[in-house]
């Protein structure tokens, strides 16, 4: 085996912010950040505190109107197929209604 040595070069951002239990200071990733404030979640101190970030009201909006807007959807979608069925058997009484006609009056001739 051959020790090979790898070199990375990156550039990230990082807040600076502190444990609201150990008080111990740490550095979290921007991007981190803002999707636990974004998406709600949760992450580790350095010390093993959990630290959670509940949803943010824009967030829970978005969801409940995605919701509401699928929930939409499948009611129109139902609707839809309910009158076509509706008319579909409309026009079968019509077809069977015309039939009864007949009948009746190829028996009164």
């Amino acid at each position: 085996m051959s020790n090979q040595t790898f070199y990375l070069d990156a550039e990230v951002s990082l807040r600076v912010v502190n444990c609201p239990t150990c008080f111990v200071i740490y550095a979290v990733p921007e991007a981190l950040l803002q999707r636990k404030n974004s998406e709600g979640g949760s992450w580790y101190c350095p010390n093993g505190h959990n630290l959670s970030y509940k949803k943010s009201q824009l967030a829970e909006l978005e969801e409940k109107l995605k919701k509401e807007k699928e929930t939409s959807e499948f009611w129109r979608k139902r609707n839809n197929n309910l009158e076509n069925k509706n008319l579909e058997l409309q026009q079968q009484i019509s077809a069977k209604k015309g039939v009864i006609t007949k009948m009746k009056n190829r028996d009164k001739v």
